[in-house]
């Protein structure tokens, strides 16, 4: 029988390399390896174990300079190239990563962990949509990747795709074995939640639920209070509080130290009104950890929100202190500055809004960003972000473009375009999918976000419009209303609007419902009109039964979308009132005298007592821990007085 051949030295001395390194014994295997180097320096299996262990031992230069050895020996030693990527990438060196990665799939384009790896290096850079085309690919070529869905999610997630990000957490959940799964069952209770699909969330939450409590180690405890918490918020949006409120408190009984629960119960006792318990609740937390960052910030915004910012802003501070790089809690004390009139440190803060989950997308057209410099140049492309309420504001800083630019292009919502193309006629407007062509982006020296115009043209509250009127409604649409309701006029016709079109338990407390209108509609001489969008006949038909008055409804109108009309209604008005949404925007922006009702604090009052960007509007702020009947009140004094006045005077006509 033939001898077997016995192993070279060489093969040995790596095998001993090796085991060392599986050890844990980097630095004597990497020692021994570079001895052997010396006597055998082309040996790329060697190199690349060096490489490998100077990379994992955090000594870049010289894990680049094996790596770069063992491609110098064969350029084309995927292995060496999939390494040095990952050694360029550690080292902050990502242009070079990218050419290498490149490199390596040209030669291997179906390298799953380099698809996976480009698609990192290219979502560190902001190229998202590169980015997600790298991870499904990665996905589609190995359906078990975990790693690949996971990210793919995350994106999604954190850039408010929750309708894509559903999809690809199922299909994780059906493809990958490893305990993750319950990662991505319990993060798609939330996920569902974010796609407005409550029913699936609610069904999947008891489902893990069930099973988990069946388990009893203490990773699916993990699991567990993970599924109740999302549960809870479920169950706050489909208007179940008692229910959520159980579902916080069980994580409670597991672990009386979790802040998040305690968080929740707070906001709980908020939307129900009960702020002196919410407080009580943010104590609790406190005590368990009084430098927990997150736990600052969100009773930073419960303050705030509750009309208390002066109170807020420590706690912003504390927050920031704690974990001074999280730029949602930056962004979140701009929002805070805001509302103490703090402009110029809210402004820089304002500018972070693009790191949010939900703040909107910056243009990645390849046009440079004008940020007020002096040189007009031609022309400028302004662009839209946030809703309409929003958008409207924001416009006030329009007029002021029109001297500095030859021509001003604005991307603006479909409901505004007709309003605003009329308004300012020397600005272009367009709006969807295609509302800019190939050609007018690549004839703009300059783009805009609308809500970056404030930092360069509001710097002060000296600054702000002296104006009435933004927006000019259809004027014969105007007349046409003016006619319908002069047979009905009594002293003062005043439209209203009570709430935004989302009635979740957490958006009710921020708007003064009909219910506790009792005494504005106690007022004498007044011809109601309603401007509310959505389905409103019940509500209507209550007020009326509930207060004995009649509500004018031009049922013909499309408040929500027809917004041209809506305006002009609301023109035809000589007051309106209502809470902090568009329409209350809107009817102040097209000059009708208007008073707006705000759960506490309207950030963009800038801390004053009126509202700087549209001065046919006074803001009136439910104080902290008052009910909706105490502002109410205020402005009925207001309205009754405007009505004896206008009474009088008709009356000596």
């Amino acid at each position: 029988m033939a001898k077997k051949p016995r192993p070279s030295h060489g093969a040995e001395f790596l095998r001993v390399a090796q085991n060392l390194s599986a050890q844990g014994k980097d630095k004597q295997a990497l020692a021994g390896i570079q001895k052997y180097l010396h006597k055998f320096p082309r040996d790329s299996v060697a190199l690349n174990l060096a490489g490998t262990l100077a990379a994992r031992m955090e000594n870049w230069s010289l894990a680049e300079k094996f790596l770069g050895a063992a491609l110098a020996v064969n350029p084309a030693d995927t292995a060496a190239l999939y390494s040095i990527s990952k050694v360029f990438k550690l080292s902050n060196q990502s242009g070079s990563a990218i050419r290498v990665l490149t490199s390596l799939l040209q030669l291997e384009p179906g390298h799953v962990l380099s698809i996976h790896e480009m698609g990192a290096q290219l979502m560190d850079q902001g190229q998202i949509e590169s980015a997600l085309q790298a991870f499904r690919t990665a996905i589609d070529l190995d359906p078990l990747f975990e790693m690949a869905y996971r990210n793919l999610y995350s994106v999604l997630y954190c850039n408010a795709r929750y309708e894509e990000a559903v999809q690809v957490a199922k299909r994780a959940i059906e493809h990958i074995t490893s305990d993750y799964r319950w990662n991505f069952r319990t993060d798609l209770i939330l996920c569902l939640l974010k796609a407005r699909e409550t029913g699936e969330a609610r069904q999947l939450a008891e489902s893990v639920i069930g099973e988990l409590e069946h388990f009893g180690n203490a990773q699916s405890r993990e699991h567990l209070l993970h599924a109740l918490n999302n549960y809870g918020n479920v169950l706050i949006e489909m208007d179940e509080p008692e229910m959520a409120e159980v579902q916080f408190n069980k994580i409670i009984a597991f672990d009386p130290k979790i802040i998040e629960s305690y968080v929740n119960l707070a906001k709980l006792a908020a939307y129900r009104e009960d702020f002196q318990a919410a407080i009580d609740f943010f104590d609790k937390a406190l005590a368990i950890d009084p430098d927990h960052a997150e736990l600052h910030s969100h009773l930073a915004t419960f303050l705030r929100d509750a009309g208390r910012p002066d109170l807020a802003l420590p706690h912003h501070y504390v927050a920031l202190e704690k974990s001074p790089d999280n730029m949602e809690m930056r962004y979140y004390l701009g929002i805070t500055q805001f509302a103490l009139g703090q402009l110029q440190e809210a402004y820089k803060n304002w500018e972070l809004r693009w790191s949010r989950r939900e703040g909107g997308v910056k243009s990645d057209l390849p046009i440079p960003e004008w940020t007020g410099t002096p040189e007009t140049g031609r022309s400028l492309l302004v662009y839209r972000e946030q809703g309409i309420g929003d958008e409207v504001v924001f416009a006030t800083c329009l007029p002021d473009m029109v001297e500095r630019f030859d021509r001003i292009v604005c991307v603006c919502h479909s409901k505004l375009r007709p309003l605003f193309a009329r308004s300012f006629p020397k600005i272009e407007f367009s709006s969807g999918a295609d509302a800019l062509t190939r050609e007018d982006a690549a004839d703009m020296d300059w783009q805009v976000a609308m809500g970056s115009l404030a930092s360069i043209v509001r710097p002060s509250l000296a600054s702000f419009p002296r104006h009435t009127q933004l927006l000019v409604p259809d004027p014969e649409k105007t007349t046409f209303f003016r006619t319908q309701l002069a047979p009905r006029r009594t002293a003062l016709t005043v439209g209203i609007a009570w709430r935004s079109g989302n009635l979740s338990l957490t958006r009710r407390v921020l708007y003064p419902y009909l219910e506790y209108w009792q005494a504005l509609f106690d007022i004498p001489d007044i011809t109601w009109v309603n401007l509310q969008y959505g389905d409103v006949v019940e509500e209507l038909k209550n007020a009326e039964q509930q207060f004995g008055i009649s509500i004018v409804n031009f049922d013909s109108i499309d408040h929500f979308n027809d917004l041209d009309t809506s305006a002009a209604l609301m023109q035809a008005c000589d007051l309106v009132i209502g809470p902090g949404t568009s329409t209350t925007l809107i009817a102040a922006a097209v000059g009708t005298p208007t008073i707006g009702i705000d759960s506490g604090q309207d950030v963009f009052s800038l801390g004053t007592d009126y509202y700087p960007w549209l001065p046919s509007l006074n803001s009136f702020h439910r104080r902290f821990g008052e009910p909706w009947s105490e502002p109410i009140q205020r402005v009925a004094n207001i309205v009754q007085v405007l009505a004896a006045e206008r009474s009088h005077l008709l009356k000596n006509k």
